[in-house]
């Protein structure tokens, strides 16, 4: 393993001995009037055909030969800049970007900028609507997560659903951010439906390399999201018609008082179906379907203003909600007893944000901004038991018992934070600080009653953890041709009874970033205070957040990585690079844990570690009629697991040796598209109960066998009709086109004439043909 990963690190050095002579440019893009950086713009130089895009500092970088040039900003909402100049030396550019409210055509020449996804000089991917639009998707959802799965050290969960895993981390170690405000996010029926819908979004980006001190909370990768902007001068709707869900979205600008309002709605259509559905399918795959009346809804909200007095201001709320209920009640007789009983489960969970940012009046050297938000997440299950008896003569009540167990845990967070951000001549310095107070509401317990009289149990307490950080970071030049990235985190965490301490370095160096050939080197750590605990079986999944106790501190992760990234052109980006990651302090439920008559959550879980690496390598091709992506990577990741016999290691639930995604995208004219998706990834490890007696079901060890190995191929059709005041987008998708039956569990079924039980592969998605239809009105 080591000499796999010391050979990045040798071919670096060869490398940066045998390269000629080049040069770099780079710099800041800016607002004209206020300074602030913008990122996400794209820029193309000439003659030499390569393209990049500014990063969330504004910062971007090319390295090339000496000569004549021309580079070429462009960007939604700002007016294109095209600069010439000859190139001698190392040069530092600042470009400045005048705001321009901008027409439909002038989103469509800009989407062919961004119809790829892009890796920043930084190793981040950025994703935006347009660059996955002709990618094939599962009920043509338009949904983020699925879309990062087809990314190099990207993983995803069970058939169809939003989880990632990101090297080797677990799905709870993936934090989002809008706006500042950190937060979590379950899924929506079973999973299959992410929350981040891409009509909220103007883009995300994914962070899981180097990743900057400015940032952080989580132990495994960042997402950090960009909600939408208007897009032109008056008002736009957009309407979209799937089969799993349908949304309205709508932007509004008010120019008068310099006012932007987006928003959106999204509703779960499974309830108009859900009777149906279920006499179509197997049982075996209708059992465990969500309730008839299952629902959920996602929604946003952003309002920005921005004046030469005030700044920047803008306000993110973004809310979800997620519930169903199934009951059933039966009925007996026995002599002159009438029985009544009723049965019953209760799941679901909702969140909401809310994200103030503010921005003050810059100069284009210092930058400050500001946030305060808010934001809560309860999720869980009531299950339900009642019994009541009575004279079946006179109706008279001769007795009840009911039983309960209730899991509904709550996490509520108040963030406040401000960072400034200093350029010098070639150097950016950004230092902050930012306070987080959090409270965990337990709200889990067992009752049973009868006639009244009720015995509880209740699992855990309250708890409140406050979080205080500090951060610098700087982005400078070294030399001629290397470009130096560092910063530091320091933690101070109190919580009931205790307090932890934690200093996050990390560093990144890169040779010529931007060139054909751009060797780099990175160490991070980072640190998870909120802890994710999964209870993994053959079935399905269930989740539990955790607060910190002194009995168990947060999760480390240190991650070295090293590789490569170059543009061949103006027309591919390609990457490789090899990784370690190791991560202490993780949370995992003991063998034979019970919310029923443990007391505490500190009862149930073991503290274990996690080890993780892998080489990742990647091709995008972003222009012409004929672009895509396609990525592969060789990784193990084992976790610490104790064996009545002594701690072994076993395969973590995110091990995937062998995962192989490519995409490809073909743009037959201006209005007509078509995908095509193909998708390889070694069986997931899962836990099947061994021994059976008389006290329940054991297994001897976790994750003690893998699914078959999943692979599946999709395809999809775009058509654009354009009219006079709106557009219709028809989006066809067609997916595991060769009806591969890829697992989604193990179902344990008795098998009467062996007289013995087995497990049955459980397969959700054949060949799922869908279509949706989006009416967008400018």
């Amino acid at each position: 393993m080591k000499r796999v990963f010391l050979l990045p690190v040798m071919l670096i050095l060869a490398f940066s001995i045998l390269s000629g002579q080049t040069f770099r440019i780079s710099g800041r893009i800016l607002e004209d009037k206020e300074g602030k950086p913008v990122s996400a713009a794209t820029l193309l130089l000439r003659p030499d055909g390569k393209q990049t895009v500014s990063d969330n500092l504004g910062n971007y970088s090319f390295t090339l030969s000496a000569g004549s040039k021309e580079i070429t900003t462009r960007h939604l909402g700002y007016k294109s800049v095209t600069l010439k100049f000859i190139l001698r030396s190392d040069t530092v550019i600042n470009i400045h970007l005048q705001v321009s409210p901008f027409e439909l055509m002038e989103v469509q020449v800009i989407g062919e900028f961004t119809k790829s996804v892009e890796i920043t000089p930084r190793g981040s991917f950025l994703v935006t609507p347009a660059a996955i639009r002709e990618t094939p998707k599962l009920f043509s959802e338009p949904d983020l997560l699925k879309s990062l799965q087809m990314l190099p050290g990207v993983s995803f969960g069970k058939e169809g659903t939003s989880d990632i895993y990101v090297r080797g981390g677990g799905a709870g170690q993936n934090i989002i951010i809008a706006d500042g405000c950190y937060f979590f996010l379950p899924g929506h029926l079973l999973g299959i439906v992410s929350p981040l819908d891409l009509d909220f979004l103007e883009s995300a980006e994914l962070y899981k390399d180097y990743i900057p001190s400015v940032i952080g909370g989580g132990a495994s990768s960042i997402i950090n999201l960009d909600f939408r902007k208007p897009h032109s001068d008056s008002l736009r709707a957009q309407l979209r018609l799937g089969l799993l869900s349908s949304g309205v979205t709508v932007e509004v600008p008010f120019k008068r008082i310099n006012l932007d309002l987006t928003a959106g709605l999204k509703r779960g259509n499974y309830s108009l179906y859900a009777p149906l559905l279920k006499r179509i399918v197997r049982d075996d795959v209708g059992s465990f379907l969500p309730p008839d009346k299952y629902s959920f809804y996602d929604s946003f909200v952003k309002l920005s203003h921005e004046s030469p007095k005030a700044g920047r201001i803008s306000y993110l709320f973004f809310g979800n909600y997620d519930n169903g209920k199934d009951e059933a009640k039966t009925t007996g007789e026995h002599n002159d007893t009438l029985f009544k009983y009723t049965d019953g489960i209760v799941t679901g969970w909702n969140s909401m944000v809310h994200a103030l940012q503010w921005e003050p009046p810059g100069n284009g050297q210092y930058n400050w901004k500001v946030n305060l938000n808010y934001n809560r997440l309860a999720i869980g299950r009531r299950i339900y038991s009642e019994s009541e008896s009575f004279v079946n003569t006179t109706g008279e009540k001769i007795g009840s018992s009911t039983t309960l167990y209730s899991f509904y845990p709550a996490i509520n967070n108040i963030g406040l934070s401000a960072s400034l951000i200093r350029v010098f001549n070639k150097t950016t310095l950004s230092v902050g600080v930012s306070e987080r107070y959090r409270s965990f509401i337990s709200n889990n317990y067992a009752t049973h009653s009868i006639d009244d009289v009720e015995d509880r149990n209740d699992l855990g307490g309250n708890d409140l953890v406050n979080a205080t950080l500090l951060f610098f970071s700087v982005a400078a030049p070294l030399a001629e041709k290397f470009q130096a990235d560092a910063g530091l985190r320091i933690s101070g965490i109190i919580i009931r009874d205790g307090g932890f301490f934690i200093a996050e370095p990390r560093i990144r160096f890169s040779y010529k970033p931007g060139s054909l050939i751009s060797p780099h080197i990175n160490y991070v750590r980072l640190s998870q205070d909120d802890h994710s605990v999964e209870g993994s079986n053959a079935g399905l999944r269930t989740q539990l957040w955790l607060p910190l106790y002194k009995d168990f501190g947060p999760e480390i992760t240190d991650i070295l990585s090293a590789g490569f990234q170059g543009q061949i052109n103006n027309n591919f980006i390609w990457s490789l690079d090899g990784y370690l990651k190791r991560t202490s302090g993780m949370l995992d439920f003991k063998p034979g844990a019970s919310f029923i008559f443990d007391t505490s959550f500190v009862d149930m879980v073991d503290r274990i570690n996690l080890r993780a690496y892998g080489i990742e390598a990647g091709l995008i091709k972003k222009t012409g009629k004929l672009t895509g992506s396609v990525s592969y990577t060789w990784s193990r990741s084992k976790r610490e697991w104790y064996a009545p016999e002594g701690l072994m290691w076993i395969p973590s639930t995110a091990d995937r040796p062998h995962n192989l995604s490519a995409t490809l995208k073909y743009h037959l004219k201006e209005k007509t598209s078509f995908g095509l998706n193909f998708v390889y990834q070694s069986g997931a490890p899962a836990t099947i109960y061994m021994h059976e007696t008389s006290y329940g079901e054991f297994f001897e060890t976790k994750n003690n066998i893998r699914y078959f190995d999943y692979h599946r191929m999709d395809f999809s059709f775009r058509q654009t009709v354009y009219k006079r005041r709106f557009s219709i987008d028809i989006d066809a998708d067609v997916y595991n086109v060769y009806s591969r039956k890829n697992t989604f569990y193990f179902k344990k079924t008795w098998d009467e004439a062996e007289k013995r039980y087995s497990y049955k592969n459980i397969s959700l998605f054949p060949v799922m043909p869908s279509l949706t239809i989006t009416i967008r009105f400018w």
